[in-house]
């Protein structure tokens, strides 16, 4: 809410060309969210089983997989991104708008990968909450903070925008940490069982 409302402050033409360019967005986030799902349901199983490797590489191939597919598709958008905008309106000023939130997040979309395929694979391990806290950090915390100091410095509608790639990324890192944390707790644990 508190970027849309940024946002609107540009006025119809911005809100209109940031709505256009976000339906690619949702689009992307479809192919990673199945990835993500099906990281879960993997990775549940085969722990249950007790094969951590099985789950590490069902981890990495649905990351592997689903950051490619989604750069496939993001590739395909942004090479005809006029075309499609314009499926959404034919004014310039729209498209415009539309053409800056292309080249500032969907032409990143693919980093949300990092973190929501991993964060179904620790939610396969049993650790719901951290993915969830991250998540929360990442879109609740950076963002208004960002939208309160470089925004409101800079002004700009890239400037307002970039906030999205930039939570991506912190995050990425901060899933992927958690996910190689939880890893490490889980061989220690196994390995204790063994001993017993």
């Amino acid at each position: 809410m508190i970027i849309q409302a940024a946002i609107n402050g540009f006025g119809a033409d911005a809100i209109a060309g940031n709505t256009a360019a976000a339906n690619f967005e949702y689009f992307n986030f479809y192919f990673v969210s199945g990835f993500a799902q099906t990281a879960v349901t993997f990775v549940s199983q085969n722990y249950g089983a007790g094969d951590v490797t099985r789950c590490r590489r069902a981890t990495r191939l649905c990351v592997i997989a689903g950051m490619t597919l989604s750069l496939v598709f993001l590739g395909i958008i942004l090479l005809f991104a006029d075309f499609f905008l314009g499926l959404y309106s034919p004014d310039p000023a729209v498209i415009e708008y539309g053409m800056i939130r292309f080249k500032y997040l969907v032409s990143m979309h693919f980093l949300i990968g990092t973190y929501e395929i991993v964060a179904g694979s620790l939610r396969g391990f049993g650790y719901s909450m951290t993915p969830t806290i991250i998540s929360v950090i990442g879109t609740c915390v950076i963002r208004p903070v960002w939208v309160a100091t470089v925004f409101k410095a800079i002004g700009t509608m890239p400037s307002l925008l970039i906030v999205y790639p930039v939570s991506w990324v912190v995050t990425g890192i901060a899933m992927v940490t958690a996910y190689f944390f939880a890893l490490k707790r889980i061989r220690k644990k196994a390995a204790s069982e063994h001993l017993i």
